[in-house]
């Protein structure tokens, strides 16, 4: 595919959503608007929905076949599209004629001129483009500067720094004396109300899509004076109606190469430098840009097999009034990972995977937070220990939430739905968490109020 054809369906897929195609709840069960079964359609963050009942036209294999879908679930605009084409006049619509159908039919009900967003898309990635050498450049000028400090004591490589290309914003000024000019930093949102850039003192990495072409840059603060009160990341601020930091992941633009790994395996980590740190080791990687965005890219990750969703270890405080002694991201992260699961259906299997809290080293405990803490640490940096090391001490999601959530009733009936969609016969293990003076009905009606 082209680039503005690749951009086209992007900034499709970022601004039209399932409920503007059909009448369904933006998250969660609806009735299906094909088949009228109650509650048997379920919608994922408005991107993406299927039917559970197997009599439904949209799990029909022939029509399946017909738009080489392999999974029955997780239709996203484009083959919903299809889908309710083959519905209503019996015909199968080429990807190419659903593009234009979907730009010709959204334009004006979304305010959307799509040639204009492609042009402005592509003016923009031009423009990143040069932001980004520039502050590459930067980084290399001085061989010692504050940014590869950081990041070398960090974990991240010189090799990783000229791979990447990652950069260094030492001043207020440094895109001018790369020869940006001044109106085109302001057009593009990259100067604040005092005329500084809106980089400065920080690292810098490009976020590029899966084509390798810069999206976005992500700020990350070096020190400050002030550092409770500066923003520890900044990310490039939204311009006009194009794709926010939020569609995308760090290392993106692996995923091609990932998808052909004999393993069909994918780690997912919290955060920019984590996830540097871990592609290091090999390991095939991308990292999230929004820690509650998980679902924005459900459809990028349907063909792996195996997904490890890694995230730091540091919980709330215990007086906390609604969290005591629960784990920070986590929270967040796994109500996502079981709408994830049932996207993905049962041919994906989720684990999860935290830093030990301590390392001994030189029989001294180190305490350890996050990846870049875990890796700094070790005795052993091999590769290959690292990632057997990770393998060997992943939790299967479904036994994370039971262990974790499995003692407070309120949370069994996400756990019921998390076993059906896994296909794991895990209502033994559920068993012990339910109390023995609660019958059969009440326990249902329980979960179900």
């Amino acid at each position: 595919m082209n680039r503005l054809y690749c951009d086209t369906v992007q900034i499709l897929k970022n601004s039209i959503k399932i409920n503007d195609l059909i009448e369904v709840e933006p998250q969660g069960s609806s009735v299906c608007p094909f088949c009228k079964s109650k509650s048997k359609w379920y919608t994922v963050a408005n991107t993406a929905g299927w039917c559970y009942s197997s009599k439904c036209i949209s799990n029909n294999p022939q029509f399946l076949n017909s738009i080489n879908k392999k999974s029955l679930k997780g239709y996203d605009i484009f083959s919903l599209t299809r889908l309710i084409a083959y519905v209503e006049d019996n015909q199968i619509m080429s990807f190419g004629k659903t593009l234009e159908y979907l730009k010709r039919k959204f334009s004006n009900k979304l305010n959307l001129d799509t040639s204009k967003l492609e042009e402005d898309l592509c003016e923009y990635s031009d423009f990143l483009n040069r932001v980004s050498d520039a502050y590459y450049h930067c980084m290399l000028e001085n061989k010692n500067n504050a940014g590869k400090r950081y990041l070398l004591d960090r974990g991240i490589t010189e090799d990783t720094i000229e791979n990447t290309k990652i950069g260094y914003a030492n001043s207020p000024y440094t895109l001018r004396r790369y020869g940006i000019r001044e109106e085109t930093l302001a057009k593009y949102n990259f100067l604040t109300n005092r005329g500084y850039e809106y980089y400065f003192n920080r690292v810098i990495f490009p976020i590029r899509d899966t084509y390798n072409k810069v999206r976005h840059l992500q700020g990350r603060l070096i020190s400050s004076s002030n550092e409770e009160e500066t923003l520890k990341y900044l990310t490039t601020k939204k311009f006009n109606n194009l794709p926010s930091v939020i569609h995308y992941l760090a290392l993106e633009e692996r995923l091609s190469l990932y998808r052909t790994n004999r393993n069909k395996e994918l780690f997912i980590c919290e955060g920019v430098p984590d996830t540097y740190s871990l592609a290091q080791c090999k390991l095939p990687v991308v990292g999230l840009l929004g820690i509650s965005k998980l679902l924005y890219h459900e459809y990028k990750l349907r063909d792996f097999r195996k997904i490890t969703m890694i995230a730091d270890n540091d919980k709330f405080d215990s007086d906390h009034p609604n969290y005591p002694n629960k784990y920070k991201s986590w929270m967040r992260l796994i109500p996502q990972l079981i709408d994830l699961q049932h996207s993905l259906g049962t041919n994906t299997e989720i684990f999860v995977w935290l830093p030990p809290k301590e390392l001994k080293v030189n029989n001294t405990n180190i305490k350890v937070k996050d990846v870049n803490e875990w890796l700094k640490n070790l005795n052993n940096r091999d590769n290959k220990a690292i990632q057997n090391t990770i393998i060997k001490n992943r939790i299967p999601l479904l036994d994370w939430v039971i262990d974790e959530r499995g003692d407070n009733l309120d949370n069994h009936f996400e756990i019921v739905r998390l076993i059906k969609a896994s296909n794991k016969k895990y209502l033994t293990k559920l068993q012990d968490k339910i109390p023995p003076d609660l019958s059969c009905l009440e326990y249902v009606y329980r979960i179900c109020d």
